[in-house]
Order: C-alpha cells, then structure tokens, then sequence
C-alpha cells in the first residue's frame, strides 16, 4: 500500500511482480522508484532478494540477484544518484557492494581499508561518500570505529577512534 499524507490515507498497490514479505530490508528513493533489498521471506537468514517499486505506473521489477550481497540483516543502504550502495550485515562478511538499476546489476566495492564487518550500523549519504559508523562487530561487541566510501574513486578511508568521538553504537 502507499500512504498520502495529504489526504492521511492508504490506497492498495500492485502485487504483480511485488516481493515476497520481508524482515529488515533496507529501502532507498530514487527520486522514481523505490528500491527495497534485504532478509528474505519469514527468515532473516534465507537468501537475500529485492524489489523495485514506480508508484507512477504502479508496477514492479525484480532486483537481480547475480553478485548480489549475501544473506543480508542489519546491514545499511544509501542512494548515490545513480546507485544503491548496501554494506555489512549479519552472515555478510562481503563489505559494500554496489547497485545500479539502469543495468539492472551488482558490483563488488573495494574491501581495501573498508571498516570491517558490522551490522546494526549507521550509514548516510553525504552528497558523495558513504559514511558507516559504530554497529556490532564480529567478536558481539560495539565497534568505535567506521569508513567513508566514495564511489567514484572505489575507496575508503578508514575512521579510526580518537578524542571526541561519540561513543560506539548500534
């Protein structure tokens, strides 16, 4: 369903082509569509999936899943522009990858300086890098640290703990 906050009403949607219900998918707006990716049907821990969804022709296209990230839970998303970027996950040890909807395709970011394993993380868009901070690493505890991601160049730089940070999250 869609919600118009105009008139503070729902109105059904298409399911022709619609995903199979989800838990904890991330979501990103291109300005067209909305792109929803993450933890499959019922169970966080069943292969990963998506769905692309244009409320001005009320219809849905199929996320390839060719070199799509992992099972994916508690990861993060963020829209470029022109791209999806997801990154970490619970069971996804891939770093970032990259999605664009005009080719309908994945692809691999750099795992060179990337803030290593998280989930439960933040990440933002920042105009043109992908901040992620914090989250649970793979030892359970909360990491004090994070990475910028840019796009264009393929690469991170490492955030590293130091005097005024806040403190680690997830």
């Amino acid at each position: 369903a869609r919600f118009d906050p105009a008139t503070n009403s729902w109105s059904p949607i298409s399911t022709v082509g619609q995903p199979a219900p989800r838990a904890s998918a991330t979501s990103v707006w291109t300005g067209q569509e909305i792109i929803f990716w993450g933890a499959g049907p019922g169970d966080p821990f069943t292969p990963d999936s998506g769905g692309r969804y244009n409320p001005a022709t009320d219809s849905w296209k199929p996320v390839s899943q060719k070199n799509a990230p992992l099972v994916t839970y508690g990861h993060s998303a963020v829209w470029t522009g022109s791209e999806m970027i997801t990154f970490g996950g619970i069971s996804s040890n891939e770093g970032a990858k990259r999605y664009s909807p005009a080719a309908n395709k994945w692809t691999n970011a750099t795992l060179v300086n990337d803030p290593g394993h998280r989930d439960h993380h933040g990440a933002v868009w920042t105009g043109s890098e992908m901040v992620v901070w914090g989250g649970s690493i793979d030892s359970g505890q909360i990491g004090p640290r994070g990475g910028r991601y840019n796009p264009v160049t393929n690469t991170w730089v490492q955030i590293n703990a130091s005097a005024g940070q806040p403190e680690a999250r997830m």
